[in-house]
């Protein structure tokens, strides 16, 4: 995990649309978001 002092201005508004996004399509992009942290930590 990121601790929140690192995160930057970008990286936030960032996961800010990644949340509303998430919000929008349900399942689905909840789904997808997993997916997208799945990967990121093994990279």
């Amino acid at each position: 995990m990121v601790n929140e002092e690192q995160i930057k201005p970008e990286q936030s508004l960032g996961f800010f649309l990644i949340a509303r996004y998430i919000k929008v399509t349900g399942l689905w992009g909840n789904r997808v978001y997993f997916m997208v942290q799945k990967s990121e930590e093994h990279s």
